[in-house]
C-alpha cells in the first residue's frame, strides 16, 4: 500500500502506473531479448556460412589434393615410361646386334669356306691327286711348258705319290687347244 499511497501522492492514477510497468517491463524484455534474438540469429546464420565455407574449403583442398596427386603420378610414372620404353629398345639393339653379327659371322665363315674349297681345289696336291705332274728343272724352277728344255737335261716329275727323275729325250711341241690326250 505504501507504493499505492506514493503514486497516489504524487499524482498518478494506479491503473496506469501499472500499465505504464507492464510497458516499462515489455519493453525492457524487447531490449534485453531482441538484441539476444538477433545475436542468436546472426549467431546461426554465421554457423550455417562457417559450415558453407567449410564444406566448400574441404571439397576445394580434396579436388586440388586429387589434381596434384594426379599430376605427380603422371611426373612419377612418365619418366619410369621412359625408362621402360628405351629400356626396351636397348633389349631389341642387342637383339639385332646378336642377330646381325652371328648372320655376319656365318657370312663371313662361308667366305672362309669357299676361299678353304678354292684353295684345296688348287692346291698342287690337289692337282696332283686328279693325274697331273709337275716337272721341275734340275735348278729347281717349275717348268710350265714356256721356253726350250734341251735334250738330255734331267727332270723331276712330281706325282701325287712319288718322284720320277729322268731325262730329256725329245722334246714335241703341241697345240694347247688340242684335248687329245
Amino acid at each position: 500500500m505504501k507504493n499505492f499511497e506514493a503514486s497516489t501522492t504524487i499524482g498518478v492514477d494506479p491503473s496506469t502506473y501499472r500499465q505504464d510497468s507492464e510497458q516499462l517491463a515489455q519493453a525492457y524484455s524487447k531490449i534485453i531479448t531482441q538484441p539476444n534474438r538477433t545475436l542468436t540469429a546472426r549467431k546461426d546464420a554465421m554457423n550455417r556460412i562457417n559450415q558453407v565455407v567449410t564444406s566448400q574449403s574441404i571439397t576445394i583442398i580434396f579436388n586440388r589434393r586429387k589434381t596434384l596427386l594426379d599430376a605427380t603420378t603422371t611426373l612419377v610414372t612418365h619418366p619410369k615410361i621412359i625408362v621402360a620404353q628405351k629400356t626396351s629398345e636397348l633389349g631389341n639393339i642387342a637383339k639385332n646386334i646378336g642377330v646381325y653379327n652371328a648372320k655376319f659371322l656365318q657370312r663371313q665363315q662361308n667366305f672362309l669356306n669357299a676361299y678353304a674349297m678354292t684353295m684345296r681345289l688348287m692346291s698342287p696336291l690337289s692337282i696332283l691327286r686328279k693325274g697331273f705332274a709337275i716337272v721341275k728343272t734340275t735348278d729347281d724352277r717349275i717348268y710350265t711348258g714356256k721356253g726350250e728344255l734341251k735334250t738330255g737335261e734331267k727332270l723331276t716329275i712330281i706325282l701325287s705319290h712319288e718322284q720320277l727323275r729322268t731325262t730329256l729325250q725329245k722334246q714335241i711341241q703341241k697345240d694347247a687347244t688340242d684335248t687329245d690326250l
